[in-house]
C-alpha cells in the first residue's frame, strides 16, 4: 500500500504541477467557450449541435466550474483529479486479473505515462473514459475472481458511464461482456440482463450520437490514411500525444516499449498468468479491432484518441513483464523512467506542446478599430475564447479598418491573394511559433470573407474572425 501511495502521489504531481503551463487548444476552447453556460440545460442544449460526444462529462464539468472557474487550473483540475483517481483503479484491476506485481506495475505506467498525463491536463472527457474503463476492467476481474453479483452490476453501472461519456466506451464494454459471458457459466443470465442495461445506454444514445453526426465534426477522419492512424496510435500509446520529442529519446521511447512489450508476452505465455494476460490484451485488442471495423460499412471514426480506453487493458497486459523475475521489474522502471523523461521535455519545450493561442491573443490585444483577423481554422474557438468580443464570420462579407494575419509559416505576406488596396502593413513579427502581420487602413472598407481567406499565410484552411472594439 505504501508503495501504491507512492506512485498516486507522483502521478497527482506530475499532473497537477503544470496544469495551466500550456493553453487551451481548439477543443478545450469548444468546451469552456461555447458548451458550457451559465445554465446546465442551456450546457445539454449546446452539446448536440457543437460536440460529438454524448453529455456526462460536460455536466460534471458544468457542475465542477461553478467551484473551481472556467480558467485551465479550474477546469483541467476535474481531469487531474479523474487521471489520479485512475492510478490506483488500475493497480486493483491489475492485481486482480493477473498478479499484485502485476498491479503496481500496471498503476507505475499509468502514472508515469505521457499519454495519460496528457489526458489529465485536457479539458475534455478522455480521463473520464479512461478512468470507467479501469472501473469497468476491476469489476470484471473480480466478477471472474469471485463470481460477486455487485460487481457484475459495477461493472454494468461503469460500463454504461463509460459509453455515456463516450461512445467508444462501448468497444471497451463488448469484450468484456463476451468474457464474462463465457468464462462465468453459471452467471449467464445476469451477464445477459446486465449487458441489456449497457446496451440500453447505448440505445438511449443512438438519436443523439445520429444527430451529432449529420453536422460532421469527425468526418476529416475518414480521409486521413489509415497507415498514417495507425503510425499516431502506436505513438500516442507509445510515447504520448504531444510532439514528437527528440530523435535519441523518441527512439529510446520506442526501444522500451518493444522489449517491454516482449517481456510481457514471455511471462504472459506462463500458465499461472495466460488468462488474466490474454484477458487483459484481448480487451484492449478487441476495443481497437471493433471500430476499424467499422470502416467496413462506411462509418470511420477510428482515431487515437477516440480509442483511448482501450489503453487501460493494454497497460495491464504490458505490466505482465513485471512477472518475469528481476528483468521484468527492471524494464517496468527503464520505461516510466524514459516515461518520465519524456513529460518533462514535454513541459520545458514548447515546440512539442499545445499551441499557444494565449500567447497569439496576447500579441493581438484589444481592437483599437474595427479588425479582421485571418487565422488557421483549427484556432478559432481558442482565439475567440482568449480575445473576448470576437466571432467567427463564415460567409458574406464585413468592413473593417485592420486586417491581421496568422499563419504556422514564415511568409512575409499573403500566399494566395493580395491584401485589399487601402491597406498598408505596420508590423510583422514571430509570436508562439506563427507569423504575425498587421495591416491598417484609414477608415473602413468593405471586404469579403473569400477575399480575407485569400489572403492568409499558409495553405491551412482559414477561418475569418471579426474583433470589435472595447
Amino acid at each position: 500500500m505504501w508503495a501504491v501511495a507512492a506512485i498516486v502521489a507522483a502521478g497527482a504531481a506530475l499532473r497537477f504541477s503544470t496544469l495551466d503551463l500550456q493553453s487551451f487548444w481548439d477543443d478545450e476552447a469548444v468546451t469552456v467557450g461555447t458548451v458550457l453556460a451559465p445554465s446546465l440545460w442551456s450546457t445539454l442544449g449546446h452539446i448536440p449541435s457543437s460536440e460529438a460526444s454524448p453529455p456526462l462529462y460536460y455536466v460534471l464539468a458544468w457542475l465542477w466550474t461553478k467551484v473551481f472557474g472556467h480558467g485551465e487550473v479550474g477546469i483541467r483540475s476535474l481531469s487531474a483529479v479523474l487521471g489520479t483517481a485512475t492510478i490506483p483503479v488500475v493497480w486493483w484491476a491489475g492485481r486482480t486479473l493477473v498478479s499484485r506485481p502485476v498491479g503496481l506495475a500496471a498503476a507505475a505506467l499509468v502514472a508515469a505515462s505521457p499519454e495519460m498525463v496528457w489526458y489529465s491536463q485536457e479539458a475534455r472527457g478522455y480521463a473520464l473514459l479512461v478512468l470507467l474503463c479501469a472501473i469497468s476492467l476491476g469489476c470484471m476481474a473480480e466478477v471472474l475472481r469471485s463470481g460477486s453479483r455487485r460487481m457484475l452490476a459495477g461493472w454494468a453501472i461503469a460500463s454504461g458511464l463509460a459509453i455515456a461519456t463516450h461512445y467508444f466506451g462501448a468497444f471497451v464494454a463488448i469484450p468484456e461482456a463476451i468474457a464474462l459471458f463465457l468464462l462465468r457459466p453459471e452467471l449467464r443470465r445476469r451477464v445477459l440482463v446486465a449487458t441489456a442495461a449497457v446496451g440500453a445506454v447505448g440505445a438511449a444514445l443512438l438519436p443523439l450520437a445520429i444527430h451529432q453526426a449529420g453536422y460532421g465534426h469527425d468526418v476529416w477522419i475518414k480521409y486521413l490514411l489509415l497507415s498514417q492512424r495507425l503510425g499516431q496510435l502506436w505513438k500516442e500509446f507509445a510515447i504520448g500525444r504531444a510532439g514528437t520529442p527528440p530523435d535519441h529519446l523518441l527512439a529510446i521511447g520506442h526501444i522500451a516499449t518493444i522489449a517491454t512489450a516482449a517481456l510481457a508476452v514471455w511471462g504472459g505465455v506462463q500458465r499461472e498468468r495466460r488468462r488474466g494476460f490474454g484477458l487483459a490484451l484481448g480487451i484492449g485488442a478487441g476495443a481497437l479491432v471493433l471500430p476499424l471495423a467499422l470502416k467496413l460499412v462506411n462509418e470511420d471514426y477510428f482515431y487515437a484518441r477516440n480509442l483511448i480506453g482501450a489503453w487501460v487493458a493494454l497497460a495491464v497486459a504490458v505490466a505482465v513483464a513485471a512477472s518475469v523475475r528481476w528483468i521484468g521489474a527492471l524494464a517496468i522502471a527503464a520505461l516510466c523512467g524514459v516515461f518520465l523523461a519524456i513529460n518533462i521535455v514535454i513541459d520545458s519545450d514548447p515546440k512539442i506542446q499545445r499551441a499557444d493561442w494565449r500567447a497569439v491573443a496576447h500579441a493581438i490585444g484589444p481592437a483599437p478599430r474595427l479588425r479582421a483577423i485571418v487565422a488557421p481554422k483549427d484556432g478559432r474557438h481558442a482565439i475567440v475564447y482568449y480575445l473576448g468580443r470576437t466571432r467567427e464570420i463564415p460567409e458574406g462579407s464585413l468592413a473593417v479598418s485592420e486586417i491581421d494575419l496568422l499563419g504556422r509559416s514564415r511568409a512575409h505576406g499573403p500566399r494566395f491573394g493580395p491584401i485589399p488596396s487601402g491597406f498598408r502593413r505596420i508590423s510583422r513579427r514571430r509570436v508562439a511559433r506563427f507569423t504575425f502581420i498587421r495591416y491598417v487602413a484609414q477608415g473602413r472598407h468593405r471586404l469579403t470573407v473569400d477575399q480575407l481567406r485569400n489572403a492568409r499565410l499558409d495553405e491551412t484552411r482559414a477561418a475569418v474572425l471579426l474583433q470589435r472594439t472595447p
